[in-house]
């Protein structure tokens, strides 16, 4: 599979070109040894807040420390209202904005329930994505919804629904649909019919596109260097480009996840960026979960047909060179 050709898409053909009959089913969950989920108290039932788990720890040798401070707490006001398509009451001191991913998950228990965050911290991230089962399967986790946090207060909004496409074969070929990206929250000030988007994958160019209304690309996200969030040490980045026909820049990158840190961080400095913020983290955080499921499952494929074999947390793919390759599941 490429990872990490970063060219134009092509419009998206019919489902029929997804010619794999792979599918990802997760295991029915046991009834034992179940996730305790525990909500605070002061949580009203109709509140957006995510529920919340223990932030999962791993140690991650050998990666260098080149760290930029989150954005702040007050700055965040600014993002914040750009997204909602409101006028800021504030400056930020600085024009970029940087939060760090969080992936708080618990990978034990199947089926898994993803838990991702943006933020300064994962107790009070600036965005939270969790899954839940879709309504059209009741063993897939595959409705993904995506809330923002006002800064300054815990007033929880969502922003987008993630519905990934149900029975998906993750190891098809071609183009093939991954989710529909239904935004929540309109901003401030738009008139007419709600404009709908759709996540694609295209196992030729090894990257994501988001088109908006069927006809036009909006967004393409291009793995380099980066295959899973299960991945330790972590290595490789998550980017952002701009594929709408309003801008067309050579620097077309609108925001990026650098994993080549002790924490991986979201980055995003272009305005245009500022201005799509929502609709570019639930594509991010939508991909990075369908491409964490897809290299669990072709780990998993290469172990049940015996070309690869189990070694500790990681697989062994046997090549007919001397050298072997390391795959982490």
């Amino acid at each position: 599979m490429p990872i990490g050709t970063s060219s134009r898409s092509k419009k998206p053909a019919s489902a029929h070109l997804a010619s794999s009959a792979t599918q990802f089913v997760a295991p029915q969950p046991k009834t034992t040894n179940q996730a305790a989920v525990v909500i605070p108290a002061d949580q009203s039932n109709d509140s957006d807040a995510p529920p919340t788990y223990d932030e999962a720890t791993t140690e991650e040798p050998g990666i260098p420390t080149k760290q930029v401070a989150p954005t702040s707490e007050h700055d965040l006001q600014y993002f914040a209202a750009i997204a909602a398509g409101t006028s800021p009451q504030i400056r930020p001191s600085a024009p970029r904005l940087v939060l760090h991913l969080f992936r708080t998950t618990q990978t034990h228990i199947f089926p898994i329930e993803e838990r991702l965050a943006l933020g300064a911290n994962s107790s009070r991230p600036f965005y939270a994505l969790r899954a839940s089962l879709g309504s059209t399967s009741v063993d897939e986790y595959n409705k993904l919804t995506i809330t923002r946090r006002w800064p300054g207060t815990d007033v929880w909004r969502t922003v987008v629904i993630s519905d990934i496409t149900p029975r998906l074969k993750l190891l098809a070929q071609g183009q093939v649909m991954i989710s529909r990206l239904r935004i929540e929250q309109r901003r401030a000030g738009t008139n007419g019919p709600a404009d709908s988007y759709e996540l694609w994958w295209d196992s030729q160019t090894g990257s994501y596109t988001v088109w908006r209304n069927k006809v036009s690309t909006e967004l393409e996200i291009c793995c380099e260097g980066w295959t899973s969030l299960d991945d330790v040490p972590r290595s490789g980045h998550l980017l952002v480009k701009d594929r709408s026909a309003v801008r067309n820049e050579s620097n077309n990158v609108l925001a990026m996840i650098d994993f080549n840190l002790p924490s991986p961080q979201l980055i995003c400095v272009v305005p245009a960026g500022h201005v799509k913020l929502d609709l570019i983290v639930a594509s991010l955080l939508t991909a990075a979960t369908i491409h964490t499921r897809r290299a669990k499952m072709m780990s998993q494929t290469l172990v049940s047909h015996g070309m690869a074999e189990l070694s500790g947390n990681s697989i062994v793919v046997q090549q007919q060179v001397n050298a072997n390759i390391r795959v982490v599941i």
